[in-house]
């Protein structure tokens, strides 16, 4: 969140009701509500703060905001325990994963920076169905910003087209039109990280480049583009039934025209 400039507020839950929906698992909550009045405390300290996100960040971090968060928190699902009479998780678990990052900048950072490489190493060895019909190689990057901090990401499909590589962020559906919103969402905050990438070296080699997001489905016949003609869209919509999707899709291609990344909506056999 911070490559986006993204400001973080830990919060947590002050309220829930008792889950009924099933009687073999009866320490179950639902309908959680956060602590509105630390949210609201939070975001006024935001809204004055004039440090970057990664500063604030970093900030949220220290022994006397995390303890005192920490103490909110416990005290909260205590209360939260009491009130529906239920057993909640020990907060040996909250404890734990305070002392594991309660650490200087710099610890966190090498705490964080092998979490996210582990995250990476996984991804890039992983082969999700929502990425099986791959038209390129998945790829490691490694992004540096302005700051000095390194995010640890994959490629899905990187794409070698003469001296261009393009930077495909691949989503795919096999049942439904498509892919599924929170999976375009990911796809779209990847075209947000690769839009912004000012240089890109491959083989200590710079390379120019382009973000592409694609999606596919096994449902679909044909395909467009973000340069499609409106002819064009219009005959993939009423060929596929895309009635009801046709809103999201002319957002998506005009999100993409508006912010320079290609988009591929395609059918896959």
């Amino acid at each position: 969140m911070s490559l986006l400039n993204v400001y973080i507020i830990l919060g947590y839950y002050s309220k829930a009701d008792l889950n009924l929906r099933n009687p073999q698992k009866p320490n179950k909550i639902t309908n959680q509500k956060l602590d509105s009045d630390y949210i609201k405390q939070k975001l006024n300290e935001v809204s004055n703060c004039h440090a970057s996100a990664l500063h604030w960040n970093l900030s949220q971090l220290k022994p006397t905001e995390l303890n005192s968060l920490m103490q909110k928190v416990i005290s909260s699902y205590q209360n939260i325990s009491k009130t529906l009479s239920i057993k909640m998780h020990s907060p040996g678990g909250l404890l734990n994963f305070q002392n594991e990052i309660m650490v200087s900048s710099d610890d966190f950072k090498n705490y964080s920076r092998n979490k996210a490489i582990s995250a990476q190493n996984r991804e890039s060895l992983t082969m999700q169905p929502k990425e099986s019909i791959g038209v390129g190689e998945k790829s490691k990057i490694l992004i540096k910003n302005y700051l000095g901090g390194y995010y640890y990401l994959t490629v899905d499909d990187l794409i070698r087209e003469d001296d261009k590589l393009i930077l495909t962020e691949s989503k795919h559906s096999s049942n439904s039109a498509l892919p599924s919103l929170d999976d375009i969402k990911d796809g779209l905050l990847k075209m947000i990280i690769f839009s912004n990438i000012s240089k890109l070296e491959l083989n200590k080699k710079s390379w120019n480049f382009k973000a592409a997001l694609r999606l596919t489905s096994n449902m679909l016949e044909g395909y467009i583009t973000e340069k499609s003609a409106e002819a064009n869209i219009q005959n993939f919509l009423v060929v596929n039934s895309l009635n009801k999707k046709s809103k999201l899709i002319n957002e998506l291609i005009s999100g993409s025209r508006k912010n320079n990344f290609q988009l591929l909506i395609e059918g896959v056999k």
